[in-house]
Protein backbone atom coordinates (compact mmCIF):
# COMPACT_ATOMS: atom_id res chain seq x y z
CA UNK A 1 0.00 0.00 0.00
CA UNK A 2 1.28 3.11 -1.02
CA UNK A 3 1.48 6.06 1.47
CA UNK A 4 -0.78 9.21 1.30
CA UNK A 5 0.68 12.25 -0.08
CA UNK A 6 0.27 13.91 3.46
CA UNK A 7 1.65 11.11 4.34
CA UNK A 8 4.82 11.21 2.52
CA UNK A 9 4.90 14.94 3.39
CA UNK A 10 5.17 14.30 6.82
CA UNK A 11 7.97 11.42 6.66
CA UNK A 12 10.08 13.92 4.34
CA UNK A 13 9.84 16.49 6.67
CA UNK A 14 10.92 14.09 9.34
CA UNK A 15 14.12 13.29 7.32
CA UNK A 16 14.97 16.96 6.89
CA UNK A 17 15.09 17.60 10.10
CA UNK A 18 16.79 15.02 11.03
CA UNK A 19 19.43 15.89 8.23
CA UNK A 20 20.11 18.93 8.93
CA UNK A 21 20.45 18.47 12.85
CA UNK A 22 23.33 15.82 12.00
CA UNK A 23 24.49 18.25 9.71
CA UNK A 24 25.31 20.75 12.20
CA UNK A 25 26.29 18.17 14.81
CA UNK A 26 29.07 16.80 12.25
CA UNK A 27 30.06 20.58 11.33
CA UNK A 28 30.50 21.31 15.01
CA UNK A 29 32.50 18.46 15.47
CA UNK A 30 34.77 19.34 12.73
CA UNK A 31 35.06 22.95 13.27
CA UNK A 32 36.44 21.72 17.29
CA UNK A 33 38.91 18.92 15.30
CA UNK A 34 39.79 21.86 13.18
CA UNK A 35 40.65 24.21 16.25
CA UNK A 36 42.32 21.21 18.43
CA UNK A 37 45.02 20.71 14.24
CA UNK A 38 45.42 24.46 14.70
CA UNK A 39 46.35 24.85 18.10
CA UNK A 40 43.65 27.28 19.52
CA UNK A 41 42.65 24.89 22.82
CA UNK A 42 43.78 25.48 25.76
CA UNK A 43 46.03 22.58 26.51
CA UNK A 44 44.88 20.33 29.12
CA UNK A 45 40.96 21.80 28.81
CA UNK A 46 38.13 18.93 27.96
CA UNK A 47 37.70 20.65 24.49
CA UNK A 48 41.26 20.23 23.92
CA UNK A 49 41.06 16.43 25.43
CA UNK A 50 37.90 15.81 23.16
CA UNK A 51 39.73 17.37 20.05
CA UNK A 52 42.46 14.59 20.16
CA UNK A 53 39.87 11.88 20.99
CA UNK A 54 38.40 13.54 17.26
CA UNK A 55 42.03 13.62 15.73
CA UNK A 56 42.53 9.78 16.64
CA UNK A 57 39.00 9.01 15.31
CA UNK A 58 39.24 10.59 12.03
CA UNK A 59 42.88 9.42 11.27
CA UNK A 60 41.95 6.03 12.51
CA UNK A 61 38.15 5.09 12.89
CA UNK A 62 38.54 4.22 16.18
CA UNK A 63 38.85 5.91 19.22
CA UNK A 64 41.93 5.48 21.91
CA UNK A 65 42.02 1.36 23.73
CA UNK A 66 44.34 -0.36 26.04
CA UNK A 67 46.46 -2.68 25.59
CA UNK A 68 43.31 -5.25 25.75
CA UNK A 69 41.38 -3.25 23.11
CA UNK A 70 38.67 -1.54 25.86
CA UNK A 71 38.13 2.03 25.48
CA UNK A 72 40.26 4.01 27.68
CA UNK A 73 38.48 5.64 30.82
CA UNK A 74 39.37 9.03 28.70
CA UNK A 75 36.58 7.99 26.28
CA UNK A 76 33.57 7.71 28.80
CA UNK A 77 34.86 10.78 30.60
CA UNK A 78 34.27 12.65 27.15
CA UNK A 79 30.51 11.07 26.31
CA UNK A 80 31.19 7.68 25.51
CA UNK A 81 32.04 6.18 22.37
CA UNK A 82 28.75 6.93 20.68
CA UNK A 83 28.33 11.03 21.50
CA UNK A 84 32.21 11.17 20.62
CA UNK A 85 31.98 9.48 16.95
CA UNK A 86 28.84 11.20 16.28
CA UNK A 87 30.42 14.50 15.98
CA UNK A 88 32.57 13.30 13.10
CA UNK A 89 29.68 10.46 11.29
CA UNK A 90 25.85 9.79 11.01
CA UNK A 91 24.44 7.29 13.27
CA UNK A 92 22.39 3.93 12.26
CA UNK A 93 18.62 5.94 12.24
CA UNK A 94 20.72 9.18 10.44
CA UNK A 95 21.98 7.02 7.77
CA UNK A 96 18.40 5.53 7.13
CA UNK A 97 17.23 9.41 7.01
CA UNK A 98 20.18 10.60 4.56
CA UNK A 99 19.04 7.45 2.24
CA UNK A 100 15.27 7.97 2.30
CA UNK A 101 15.85 11.24 1.37
CA UNK A 102 18.30 10.20 -1.52
CA UNK A 103 15.75 8.00 -2.70
CA UNK A 104 12.93 10.89 -2.38
CA UNK A 105 15.30 12.72 -4.92
CA UNK A 106 16.81 10.87 -6.98
CA UNK A 107 13.68 8.68 -7.70
CA UNK A 108 16.03 5.45 -7.54
CA UNK A 109 15.01 2.66 -4.89
CA UNK A 110 17.03 2.27 -1.42
CA UNK A 111 19.08 -0.48 -2.71
CA UNK A 112 20.04 1.58 -5.58
CA UNK A 113 21.11 4.16 -3.19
Amino acid sequence: MAYSDHDSQQIMTAVRRDVRISRDRIRAGVRLLARFQQGELIPGSREEALGRMLEEFASTGDLPQDESGVLRDEVSRLGGAMAISGMLSLTRDESTAFALLLSALTAESFGTV
